[in-house]
């Protein structure tokens, strides 16, 4: 099974797939940071699509 590291910034973590990145930051990160990594995450991805619009 092939592990994945944690996304956020400082966790050493490795998650499966088979559980997935969403039940680890549920259950090892505390709420704000789930939701600042959250907004963070959304945020790139609005940038990428207002970046691909424009080409």
């Amino acid at each position: 099974m092939k592990l994945k590291p944690c996304p956020i910034k400082g966790c050493a973590s490795k998650w499966r797939l088979l559980r997935g990145l969403g039940a680890h930051l549920f259950i090892y990160h505390n709420k704000a940071e789930l939701i600042d990594y959250i907004l963070k995450a959304e945020a790139e991805r609005l940038r990428l699509e207002e970046a691909e619009a424009h080409v």
